[in-house]
C-alpha cells in the first residue's frame, strides 16, 4: 500500500501517475515530484517565450527583403498594364529605396528609443498593407509615395530584425544563421508566388 496518503487531489492525474510509481519503484519523495512538474512547466514556459521572440524575426526575416524582389515583379507589371513609361518604370523600382538613404539613421534612432521587436511588427504590418493600396490609386505620382513607403517599411523590418537577434539572442549565430535562412526562403519562394499571383 501508499505509505504517505497526503496525496493532493486537486491533481488527481499526477496522484495517479506517483501511486502507480510507488506501487513499482517504492515510495518516491513529493518534494522530488513537485520538483519534477515545476521543471517541466518551466520548461514549457522556456519554449513558449523563445518561440513568441524568436517567431516575428524570423517572419520579418522571410518577408522584408523578398519585398524587393516581389515589387520588382508585380509594380514593372502593373505599370505596364496602366501604360506608364520605362521611364516612369525605372523611377519607380529606384524611388523605393530613397527613404531608406534619407532616414537610415533615424530609424536607427527609432530602434533605440522604441524598442527593436514593437518598430519591426508595427513597420512589417504597413509592408503587408501598403501593396493593397496600388489598385486604389493607380496614379504614377501616387505609386511613387507607396513605394517610398513600402520601401522604408521594408527597411526598418529588417533593421529590427537584425536589432533583435542583436539584442535579444545576444548575438547568437545560431540564430543569425536562422534568421539569413529565413531571407533566403523569402528571396526563393516570394517571385514565383508573385508571378503566379
Amino acid at each position: 500500500m501508499i505509505d504517505n496518503p497526503a496525496i493532493p487531489e486537486l491533481l488527481s492525474p499526477a496522484s495517479s501517475l506517483l501511486q502507480e510509481t510507488q506501487y513499482k519503484f517504492g515510495y518516491v519523495p513529493h518534494s522530488a515530484f513537485f520538483s519534477f512538474l515545476r521543471c517541466g512547466k518551466l520548461g514549457m514556459s522556456g519554449l513558449q517565450t523563445a518561440l513568441r521572440q524568436q517567431l516575428p524575426i524570423y517572419g520579418a526575416g522571410v518577408f522584408s527583403n523578398s519585398n524587393v524582389t516581389i515589387s520588382s515583379i508585380i509594380v514593372p507589371l502593373w505599370a505596364v498594364y496602366l501604360e506608364m513609361s520605362p521611364g516612369i518604370i525605372g523611377v519607380l523600382l529606384g524611388i523605393r529605396h530613397l527613404p531608406g538613404l534619407l532616414f537610415a539613421i533615424h530609424g536607427g534612432v527609432l530602434l533605440d528609443r522604441l524598442g527593436a521587436r514593437p518598430v519591426m511588427i508595427a513597420f512589417a504590418g504597413i509592408a503587408v498593407v501598403v501593396p493593397l493600396l496600388f489598385p486604389v490609386m493607380p496614379w504614377a505620382w501616387a505609386m511613387m509615395v507607396l513605394q517610398m513607403i513600402w520601401g522604408f517599411s521594408t527597411t526598418m523590418t529588417w533593421m529590427g530584425a537584425q536589432t533583435s537577434v542583436s539584442q535579444l539572442m545576444r548575438g547568437s549565430t545560431r540564430h543569425a544563421g536562422r534568421l539569413s535562412v529565413s531571407v533566403r526562403i523569402g528571396m526563393l519562394f516570394g517571385p514565383p508566388l508573385a508571378g503566379w499571383g
